[in-house]
Parts: C-alpha cells; sequence; structure tokens
C-alpha cells in the first residue's frame, strides 16, 4: 500500500489488442451489404475514403478493423444481433408514425447457397479434403506422430475428373469409380478416428503445451464434426449404388447442413440449392421480418408464424394481408380471419366455384392483389442489390446472417430515403 500511496500516477499498459466499437462494426457491415463487398474489399476501401472512414467513425490516425476482426465478430454476434436492429429501426419508424404496420404482403424467395453441383462423389472428395486439412494442423502441432496417415486425395482427385470429364460413361464403369472414392473415403475416416483418439488421450494427459492447448482441442472437435458429417455423406452414397435414389434428409453440403434442393419451376434454373427466405413487407416498402425455413417446407403452413411475428412487432395484427398462390389455403384464410384480420387476399387454388369467383371479383380483392404484385419487385431488388441471388456465408448461420444483414442494409437505405422526402 505505501507503494501505491507514494506512486499516484501509472504508466499505461499496452496488452492486446483494441477492441472494435460496435457502432464502427454495424456502419462497416451496412457499406459491405449495400455495396455487396467482400471483407478484404470493405476494409480496403474505408481505409482510402475519408468519407467512409467518417462515417464508419474511424479517425484518420487510427487503424480499419482487420477483415478477419470482421469475419470473428460477425459468427459471435450471429444472426440475432441483424433481427434485433431491424426490429428497432421498425418500432422507430412505427413510433413516428412513417409506417402503421396495417397493410401486409408476403413472399418466399430462393436463395442460393455458395456451393457447388452436389454429386455423392464430389460432396466425399470434398470431406476427404477437409479432414487431411485438420489431420496436418494436428500433426504440425506434435499430436499423434505415431500414427502413420495416409492421404488418399491424388486417387480420389483421379476418379472425380474421369467421372465429370467422360460423361459417356457406361453404368458398370461409373459404379467402379464410384466404389473406388467410397473405399478410399473409409479408409480416411477410420485412420482420421485414430487420429482424433490420439489427440484427445494426450490433451487428457498433459501431453499438449499450455499455448498449443486451445488450438489443438479446436481442431480435434472441428475433426470429430467433419469425421461424422463425411460417414453421413459415406451412407448416402452407398444408399444410392443400391438402388434408393429417394433419400430423406439428404446433404447436399459439407459447410451447410441446412442447404437443400429447391424447385424453383424457371426456365432458367429449375433447381436451386440453398433456403428459402420468407420475406414480410408492409406499407412504405420496408421489410419488417426476414425468416430462413429449415429444409423445403410447403408455403401453404406459413401465414401462422408470419401473423404472430407481426402482432409481436406492431402489438397488432394487420388490417390486410395479400400473397400470391403458394401461401393460399383454406385453412390459411380462415386463420387469418380468426386472428383478427378484416380483409384477407389469398387467389384460391385450382378450379374455383363461382361463389369463390364472385369473392375475388371484388374491388378491394382486386386492389391488394396489385399490392402483392410489388413484393416481386421487392425480391428482385433485394437480390440484385443486397445478395439476396447468393448467400456467400458458409455454416450453419451463415445464411441467416447473410439475409439478416441484407435486410438492414435495404431498410437503413429505404429509411433515408422516406426521411429525406418528408423534410
Amino acid at each position: 500500500m505505501p507503494y501505491f500511496r507514494k506512486h499516484r500516477t501509472f504508466k499505461k499498459l499496452n496488452t492486446g489488442r483494441n477492441s472494435t466499437p460496435i457502432e464502427t462494426y454495424l456502419r462497416m457491415m451496412y457499406l459491405k451489404h449495400r455495396y455487396q463487398l467482400g471483407y478484404d474489399t470493405l476494409v480496403k476501401e474505408v481505409s482510402d475514403s475519408f468519407k467512409w472512414r467518417r462515417f464508419c467513425r474511424v479517425s484518420l490516425s487510427s487503424k480499419v478493423p482487420d477483415d478477419t476482426t470482421l469475419v470473428k465478430l460477425t459468427n459471435l454476434y450471429g444472426p440475432e444481433l441483424a433481427k434485433e436492429i431491424n426490429q428497432e429501426l421498425v418500432k422507430k419508424l412505427t413510433e413516428k408514425k412513417i409506417i402503421r404496420g396495417k397493410k401486409l404482403r408476403a413472399d418466399c424467395k430462393a436463395v442460393e447457397a455458395n456451393i457447388h453441383f452436389p454429386t455423392d462423389s464430389s460432396l466425399l472428395g470434398d470431406g476427404v479434403k477437409v479432414i487431411n486439412r485438420l489431420v496436418k494442423r494436428l500433426k504440425e502441432s506434435g499430436v499423434g506422430a505415431k500414427i502413420k496417415f495416409i492421404e488418399h486425395t491424388r486417387v480420389i482427385k483421379k476418379s472425380l475428373r474421369r467421372l465429370t470429364k467422360f460423361k459417356k460413361l457406361g453404368e458398370d464403369k461409373t459404379k467402379e469409380l464410384c466404389r473406388i472414392v467410397i473405399r478410399h473415403t473409409r479408409r480416411t475416416i477410420k485412420r482420421a478416428k485414430a487420429m482424433s483418439k490420439a489427440a484427445s488421450r494426450a490433451l487428457r494427459n498433459g501431453q499438449v503445451k499450455k499455448t498449443m492447448k486451445a488450438a489443438v482441442g479446436r481442431a480435434n472437435q472441428r475433426l470429430k464434426t467433419f469425421v461424422k458429417v463425411t460417414e453421413k455423406l459415406l451412407g448416402q452414397s452407398q444408399e444410392v449404388l443400391k438402388g434408393n435414389h429417394h433419400l430423406p434428409n439428404r446433404r447436399i453440403s459439407v459447410f451447410n447442413s441446412k442447404a437443400k434442393p429447391i424447385v424453383t419451376g424457371k426456365q432458367s434454373k429449375k433447381t436451386t440449392f440453398g433456403n428459402k427466405a420468407l420475406v414480410a413487407e408492409v406499407e412504405q416498402g420496408i421489410v419488417s421480418q426476414c425468416q430462413v425455413l429449415s429444409g423445403n417446407p410447403s408455403e401453404t403452413s406459413l401465414p401462422k408464424g408470419l401473423l404472430k411475428t407481426h402482432q409481436e412487432t406492431f402489438g397488432h395484427v394487420p388490417k390486410e394481408l395479400a400473397t400470391d398462390r403458394g401461401l393460399s389455403s383454406a385453412k390459411n384464410e380462415r386463420l387469418a380471419i380468426k386472428m383478427g384480420v378484416k380483409r384477407v387476399s389469398l387467389p384460391a387454388r385450382g378450379k374455383r366455384s363461382r361463389k369463390r369467383k364472385e369473392y375475388e371479383q371484388q374491388h378491394w380483392f382486386k386492389r391488394l392483389q396489385k399490392f402483392r404484385a410489388g413484393s416481386e419487385g421487392r425480391l428482385s431488388y433485394l437480390a440484385r442489390c443486397f445478395g439476396f441471388d447468393r448467400c456467400l456465408l458458409t455454416g450453419d448461420n451463415g445464411m441467416e446472417n447473410w439475409t439478416g444483414w441484407g435486410v438492414v442494409a435495404h431498410n437503413l437505405k429505404k429509411t433515408s430515403i422516406l426521411m429525406r422526402a418528408m423534410g
């Protein structure tokens, strides 16, 4: 204590990195999704621009956050942050009476995942690549030095090249090449499991340096995860070889477990590999909610959650609801009326009765269908300018992160236009 009384001034210790302010992160994420920039390009653009530095609250003497820092923060905060920001923005606009939430229109958009065309053999090749990379990382840290691990990447690559290059191979030759890929994948998994056990034993017995303990633990955990994924892909491939082509919950990506094949019915691209995103929009072109749906669910079961979320956000259900035929069903119409929606414009599917035709010929029904048609333009705008055409993030939360920040950037831009119009 006497020492501290005598020396009242202390030297500032520079330990660790300076943390990135949340305000700077949010503004940089807006610029990223507004102008569809990569993390590396975003950092360079902000560093070189006085206006963007000022907008992001980064002084000329300060260093712009690194691209890896932005990636880590995005994974740390998750999609919940973008969702909360959008909800707060919608509430502020409601308080200022710019929007009231009286009209609601909704539609689904197929967002493509950043994956190649998924064939069973190519997916096994991806799984083997990731396993080899993680085993090499463990070997470099000194774990499992006695375990002999043989890389089968070259043989698998050669087989995959022959499968893709020579399309007119006979059925027997194709199956033979697939069996070669399966055999070498099985051997890789067997040795990877032995490597994982050795890493776990080394961590348990304290044979790893303290400085390397966290890195080895992370690599081992990732190895276990990707071994399980590759085992599932191996099972799928074996079932297909047996002739079973209808597999429930089929996995089409090593990194993205939620991506599914979606039949769009469009002439340009009949099947999209990704997720459906339900986009709900209120008056003035503000997107009030965006939900990434797991799998490829039927759209006729969606309006219940849609109306509940709207009620939580605005404090009441919309007075008018308009969707296309994809979301239309008699059950949905009854549910919306029961929840308090006064005018429900859901065009009936199939052959309509005379009474139904008269109902849909009413002036308000046609007016709401014209209002609903605007959602097609909104989805196109989101795809062209805010990245809804293809998600470039991987992982289970990648799609939700991507669409969430895209909606935030869209709503902020739209809000600035509305505020400027109001003066």
